[in-house]
């Protein structure tokens, strides 16, 4: 009986020890089917327990569109990561914050620049005789707006027509003087700016400028008697004008401009009778007169170019 209890432990034991290699296999054969039938993707949970089979997408995926490329810069220009903008060499070439514009620059500077105008014009206020002034201005700009000048007319005289009816329609002899010439001192100062184009195409900048100064004025007599011997005078003159300017380029410009040479002038007295001037000159009656010229100009500045310094 003994040996029959440890023959049948021994035939229990040999049969537990067959059946557990043939157990694990199976369960490493049901771990490879699940890799077979799913791979190792997680299935999403859907609070379930179990992850539920989801369809199979077979829709074709459209691929992205390429970006576009950054904009070209002018002259094949780059900027660096710092502000600068490179050339297409690779080499510095100005910051980035010049490229910024929001107000266009005035396309003409006068400041510290030297100007000289040469005019022509005519006296436009005297009815019975009419001068041709002929003229130069040098000026300096201390700024955009302020300038100081120098102005020299020179005046050919014309007696009209006028003259002559009024003698012999009235029976009255007019006392005229001629002006041969003008020398003033000036400032002047510019309160308008602007610009208009033309034909959309092109841009021209224009000014008003106002000036005024002193200096003086040379005169001469013309006797009503031909017989009768002139004299000059020097008077003292106040000139007053405004004129509008127009920039052509970076160093012409033309000019329009009335002046009003105001002056005391001296004057043949009346019922003259001696011939010499000396007789008569310190008799002579004294006059406020307004010598009014309008004006057309031209304008060289120098140097010929100039440079802006300060920020747009």
């Amino acid at each position: 009986m003994k040996r029959f209890l440890i023959a049948t432990g021994c035939l229990l034991i040999a049969g537990a020890v067959g059946l557990a290699p043939t157990s694990a296999s199976a369960q490493g054969g049901d771990k490879g089917a699940d890799k077979k039938a799913g791979g190792d993707k997680k299935q999403p949970d859907d609070g379930l327990g179990a992850p539920p089979d989801l369809p199979k997408d077979d829709t074709p995926k459209k691929k992205a569109a390429p970006a576009p490329p950054p904009p070209t810069l002018p002259n094949d220009n780059k900027r660096s990561g710092r502000g600068t903008v490179l050339d297409a060499a690779g080499k510095k070439e100005r910051k980035s914050w010049q490229d910024i514009v929001v107000l266009p620059r005035k396309g003409f500077l006068k400041r510290r620049r030297v100007d000289l105008t040469a005019f022509v014009g005519t006296t436009i206020n005297d009815s019975l005789i009419q001068h041709t002034a002929i003229g130069g201005e040098l000026s300096y700009h201390i700024t955009d707006a302020l300038s100081v000048s120098v102005l020299g007319v020179f005046y050919i005289g014309n007696v009209l027509d006028q003259e002559f009816f009024t003698r012999y329609q009235f029976q009255l002899v007019p006392t005229l003087n001629r002006y041969l010439y003008t020398v003033t001192g000036n400032m002047a100062y510019v309160p308008i700016h602007g610009k208009f184009a033309i034909f959309n195409k092109w841009i021209w900048h224009y000014e008003v400028f106002v000036t005024g100064g002193a200096g003086i004025t040379g005169t001469e007599i013309i006797p009503r008697n031909a017989e009768h011997e002139a004299w000059t005078n020097i008077a003292l003159t106040f000139p007053i004008g405004m004129g509008g300017r127009m920039f052509i380029t970076k160093w012409l410009a033309v000019s329009v401009t009335i002046r009003d040479f105001m002056m005391l002038d001296r004057f043949e007295p009346p019922g003259r009778t001696a011939v010499l001037a000396a007789d008569v000159k310190d008799d002579a009656e004294t006059r406020f007169i307004n010598n009014i010229v309008f004006q057309l100009g031209v304008s060289v500045y120098f140097p010929l170019s100039f440079k802006y310094t300060t920020f747009r």
